[in-house]
């Protein structure tokens, strides 16, 4: 695995490659978390991170509960996530999915963006579809977002960002005035 494949930033990536930075699992596994890949992608590294580097526990935090085994947690993480991925492409009846678009502004003078679309589908594959017959190459579109939502349910939704090739980079989920990173 490449770890430096996960990376925000080029420059960082080289310079830790260039001085020979050794990264632990767990740095790994951070860095994979935070990295803007699709959620299969990091669910594959998370994979190799188990089958390749030694299991060890984790040690709490105040927002994190120490665990036992890093393996052990890195599985249920998948496990979780991809239940979260299948109850978000499940078409279920009472559900709504609103495509959330931005765009850099036509005057290259600034460097702003607009919020330009959010209109509602039933289904994601229909979001999908509708955004590539609007968009298709649009190079200013910079951000897409779907959110999930439940009628008659205002609390609840799943909301996902999605890379330039619809895959989702992670769920996140709110229930009230409150949003959730699993």
């Amino acid at each position: 695995m490449n770890i430096y494949n996960f990376f925000h930033s080029p420059d960082i990536a080289e310079h830790c490659r260039k001085t020979g930075h050794i990264f632990s699992p767990l740095d790994m596994a951070i860095i994979v978390a935070i990295s803007d890949k699709p959620l299969k992608e990091k669910h594959a590294a998370y994979k190799t991170i188990i089958a390749e580097y030694p299991d060890m526990p984790i040690h709490g935090s105040l927002n994190f509960k120490a665990k036992p085994s890093f393996h052990e947690y890195l599985r249920e993480l998948i496990e979780f996530e991809e239940r979260q991925l299948d109850e978000f492409f499940t078409p279920e009846e009472n559900t709504f999915c609103r495509l959330n678009v931005w765009c850099r502004c036509n005057d290259v003078s600034k460097e702003s963006f607009e919020y330009i679309d959010s209109p509602i589908f039933s289904a994601f594959e229909q979001a999908k579809q509708a955004f590539y017959g609007k968009y298709g190459e649009d190079d200013r579109v910079f951000d897409v977002l779907i959110t999930k939502g439940y009628i008659n349910d205002y609390d609840r939704c799943q909301i996902a960002p999605l890379d330039n090739n619809f895959n989702v980079i992670k769920i996140l989920l709110s229930h009230g005035d409150r949003v959730y990173r699993n």
